[in-house]
């Protein structure tokens, strides 16, 4: 008796210090990575919301916000607002939100890996794997929907697989999914029912049955609303159904059907074997080809929007094991290997009709799955090879931040840290009229809006659905490529901050060097400060 509660006070030892050193891993470098320009938007955002009660263009407290690709869901922004009431404009009030909502995702792995196996060393590991994730680490530190969607999925498997289901907690959970992103709408049905029906036996059909029906409610009432809103139309064939809008696979398959009907096949024939359904093939083909080593314990993102440079889901030791786990699932337990594969395919399914824009924000809700596969791989290691495996894991998560020059010369357009030295030099500027060449970077007002002393109204529009609509800044003029810099003309601008592309281009008229040069994360010259020149259009 007396060793078993020293065994069990052990372990929840053991699960605080995981729990500590995921929060950790977290919190540490508060500023890294630097904002992309959607992050940035979102940041301001919040900060509006908690300052203003209304959203960066001045709609009162809205459901449906703006994006540069499509419309934005509620809670992420209204996360980030709470955030930014408790601590202020400023990264940690941006980002301890979602640290949190990170290092609470580890212990809802670790409960929920009891339902995959019940062994406090495979549900040890598990969770230790999930806490050194360098993708969840990442995506932990900025305001995004990837991290709320895994961690309110990993709640409704939990409160779907006790042994009494408490409706008003999955009734909760199931709204926040449906006000979090669209890719919920199109996995909640299907991951629900293969949960309640595969992973509970313990509940009765008839309470099955509703809880799923509860859930296709839930989804059909998100979706109906949404289509109520101007150009949500555009928006599923943009972002969600591109793969049926993509006109390179349409031409070909017509290409075929003209070299069909030349050869002198029948119409039908020709029909049959050139439909639509090839457009599905190759999105079924290229959905497949992301299930990839490359990007299971390699580089998952090369853009490094939800992945450090270099980092994988898992940690790269842990690929022997995650490979060793499928052999000892398929040959000794078929029930759990089965079960965490289908559930994979539930969550990535909608992924098939995004071709050729694949999201990798799908692709990431899988890691916790994964760690339970290279779990049960590590616990048939021999004691000192898994104590190795558990020492590497850890020294990869902190290499990554070792390297933290390394990370930002490679994340330096899609995640410009950089901006950061040209706003704040940009507000001590005063109020007077600035120019700014439109290819700085992308999407320069969502920077300028976060990082520098902004007004929130000066830069409200009266939108009420906005769709791709860009930041609207009063005291910045945006330069492109058909603006002509003078020395002389009507429209004087007292600063301006140029290019290289429009730098270059002016360099044949004005032959004065510029008053300060702005470097990137990689040490090039990028941007140009010159005072007291003219714009005017080029004819």
């Amino acid at each position: 008796m007396v060793k078993a509660k020293e065994k069990i006070n052990w372990n929840k030892k053991a699960l605080l210090l995981i729990i500590l050193i995921g929060f950790l891993l977290r919190v540490a470098y508060i500023s890294f990575p630097a904002f992309s320009s959607e992050e940035a938007r979102i940041s301001f955002r919040g900060y509006v919301l908690s300052s203003e009660g209304k959203d960066e263009l001045g709609r009162d407290y809205p459901v449906l916000f703006n994006s540069s690709t499509d419309y934005q869901l509620p809670l992420v922004s209204y996360i980030t607002a709470l955030g930014v009431k408790l601590f202020g404009k400023n990264d940690l009030g941006v980002r301890i939100p979602f640290i949190i909502i990170g290092t609470l995702l580890i212990y809802l792995v670790y409960i929920n890996s009891k339902k995959f196996l019940k062994d406090e060393k495979f549900n040890l590991i598990s969770t230790f794997i999930a806490a050194c994730s360098p993708a969840l680490i990442y995506i932990s530190k900025i305001p995004n929907e990837s991290i709320v969607l895994i961690f309110l999925l990993l709640l409704i498997f939990y409160l779907l697989t006790k042994n009494k289901i408490n409706l008003v907690l999955v009734s909760a959970v199931l709204i926040l999914l449906a006000l979090t992103s669209k890719a919920a709408w199109f996995i909640m049905v299907p991951f629900i029912t293969l949960t309640i029906f595969i992973a509970n036996n313990k509940i009765g059909t008839r309470q099955k049955m509703f809880t799923v029906i509860l859930s296709l409610v839930f989804v059909i009432i998100a979706v109906s609303t949404f289509l109520l809103i101007p150009q949500t139309q555009r928006s599923f064939i943009e972002n969600n159904f591109s793969i049926f809008a993509e006109q390179s696979l349409t031409s070909s398959i017509n290409r075929l059907r003209g070299q069909g009907i030349n050869e002198g096949w029948p119409f039908f024939v020709d029909r049959l074997l050139f439909n639509k359904l090839h457009i599905l093939f190759i999105g079924l083909v290229y959905y497949l080809s992301q299930f990839s080593l490359s990007s299971f314990f390699g580089w998952f993102d090369t853009k490094s929007i939800y992945s450090f440079v270099l980092g994988g889901l898992l940690p790269k030791v842990t690929i022997i094991p995650f490979f060793l786990g499928i052999f000892l699932l398929i040959r000794y337990k078929v029930k759990h290997i089965s079960f965490a594969g289908i559930l994979m395919l539930s969550i990535t399914f909608p992924a098939l009709f995004v071709y050729p824009g694949l999201s990798l924000n799908l692709f990431i809700l899988l890691t916790p799955i994964l760690a339970f596969i290279a779990a049960y791989g590590l616990i048939n290691f021999r004691k000192y090879f898994l104590y190795a495996c558990l020492i590497l894991i850890i020294l990869e998560a902190l290499l990554l931040y070792i390297f933290l020059d390394f990370q930002n010369k490679n994340i330096n357009e899609v995640r410009p840290l950089w901006v950061i030295n040209i706003i704040k030099y940009m507000d001590t500027l005063g109020d007077k009229s600035i120019a700014v060449s439109d290819d700085v970077s992308n999407d320069f007002p969502n920077y300028y809006a976060w990082y520098s002393n902004f007004k929130p109204n000066n830069g409200f529009q009266d939108i009420i659905f906005p769709y791709k609509v860009n930041t609207n800044i009063k005291n910045l003029i945006f330069i492109n490529s058909k603006v002509r810099i003078n020395e002389c003309g009507l429209n004087f601008v007292d600063d301006l901050f140029l290019s290289e592309r429009d730098y270059l281009n002016m360099r044949e008229r004005i032959k004065e060097p510029p008053i300060k040069i702005f470097k990137d994360s990689r040490d090039k010259e990028v941007v140009f400060y010159y005072k007291n020149l003219c714009l005017e259009q080029k004819v």
